[in-house]
């Protein structure tokens, strides 16, 4: 017999190791190319990182987790803010800048571009997802609201 918190806690990290394989896996079919792809995770208590100088050497940053307030909402979310995401947005145009300078070429031909990548709920982040999937409205402020961080 499995009592529900081990259950509960078994179940979330199949699903995260289910989300990375898919995930990683995407990437390579995303690019469609044999370009290596090097990923940053980038979970919330490392956010005072330099995601700058990180960004020098990946292709895709994944930044851990938006936590969706019930109501479709994530402004009071628990672990990320807009300000980490604009950090993001700007590491990633100091790579491309940094990228073009010293090496001379556009960034499509030399692939230097960094993608940034949200994952939303997961580690116990996921409490208002049941009520967001069941109506419209919430669905539709959700997925607004994750636009709106890029």
């Amino acid at each position: 017999r499995i009592d529900g918190s081990r259950f509960s806690s078994t179940m979330t990290m199949l699903l995260i190791v289910t989300f990375f394989l898919v995930f990683t896996t995407s990437l390579l079919v995303v690019r469609g190319d044999d370009t290596m792809v090097i990923g940053g995770y980038m979970p919330d208590y490392r956010s005072s990182m330099d995601m700058t100088s990180a960004a020098l050497n990946m292709t895709d940053l994944i930044l851990f987790s938006v936590s969706p307030d019930p109501d479709g909402s994530i402004d009071g979310t628990c672990c990320l803010n807009k300000d980490i995401y604009k950090k993001a947005r700007e590491a990633r145009t100091k790579k491309s800048e940094t990228m073009k300078d010293s090496h001379g070429v556009t960034n499509e031909s030399y692939g230097d571009d960094l993608r940034l990548w949200v994952s939303v709920g997961g580690g116990g982040r996921s409490d208002g997802f049941g009520s967001i999937a069941r109506d419209e409205r919430k669905r539709a402020r959700l997925v607004t609201e994750l636009k709106d961080l890029w």
